[in-house]
């Protein structure tokens, strides 16, 4: 069994992948002070639950923005799996942006184009709705992955949050869809607003990457929140809220070839 871990800002997801198949997914919190051993309590349970033993994985991969929160899945690999992940670096994805090197890039970043590669073969535009939204120009090439460009907007959660944060009066609340731009309560104001302003960001950012780049494009959307985009536009092709971990698949796949 591969388990593949993706450390974001917000949430750590580990998926776990049987005969190519994405058989079980769970998330935490990505808590910079969890140990190894906490990681165990929680994934022991998951796996029980799941009829799934731990002595079955046999491989791992990790995407990890948040180096701070690494050192602890790493450790839970080594100490009860006895296996040393492997873990997206640039000299492992061979990833570029405008067709040179780019070793800052976000291992997620990677790993969304070498799926999107995968699995559309055709030139993507990538929107990643996490805790920011990225939009990332992939130009398809199956000798190579090459990224022409990313934008980075705020996340819908984090605009929510945002307002609550710096305004004394404003409650605190979760995102759920918005019937009307007007709203007549504090509430649903505050729902309209983030509602209709994150679908125009979301679409002007589209239209204005389709019109600089003036080829056909597959619009795909991932992330924790990429469910809800189905009823915010019409201006995404497909969602896939896995492209991350199937990313981190197939880069293993890759590298376990090399």
């Amino acid at each position: 069994m591969l388990v593949v871990v993706d450390i974001g800002n917000t949430n750590t997801v580990f998926g776990f992948f049987e005969d190519d198949e994405l058989i079980l997914k769970t998330r935490i919190k990505t808590d910079i002070t969890r140990t190894e051993d906490e990681f165990f309590a929680f994934l022991i349970l998951i796996l029980i639950q799941n009829q799934l033993a731990l002595e079955k994985i046999e491989a791992a991969a990790i995407s990890c923005v948040v180096p701070m929160a690494l050192s602890g899945v790493q450790r839970f690999f080594q100490k009860y799996c006895k296996i040393s992940p492997l873990l997206v670096s640039h000299d492992k994805h061979h990833v570029s942006i405008a067709g040179a090197p780019a070793p800052h890039l976000g291992s997620d970043l990677a790993v969304n184009a070498i799926a999107a590669t995968e699995l559309f073969k055709n030139h993507c535009l990538i929107v990643d709705f996490g805790t920011a939204t990225t939009f990332s120009l992939l130009e398809y090439d199956k000798s190579k992955t090459n990224y022409l460009g990313v934008a980075i907007a705020p996340g819908l959660n984090s605009i929510m949050q945002s307002m609550r944060k710096h305004s004394a009066q404003l409650p605190s609340l979760n995102f759920q869809k918005a019937n009307t731009v007007l709203g007549t309560t504090t509430t649903k104001a505050m729902l309209a607003g983030a509602y209709f302003g994150f679908t125009g960001l979301v679409e002007k950012l589209i239209d204005t990457m389709k019109e600089e780049y003036r080829y056909p494009l597959k619009v795909v959307a991932t992330g924790g929140l990429s469910v809800l985009m189905e009823d915010l536009t019409s201006k995404i092709d497909f969602i896939e809220p896995n492209l991350t971990l199937l990313g981190l698949k197939y880069f293993y796949l890759l590298n376990k070839r090399i």
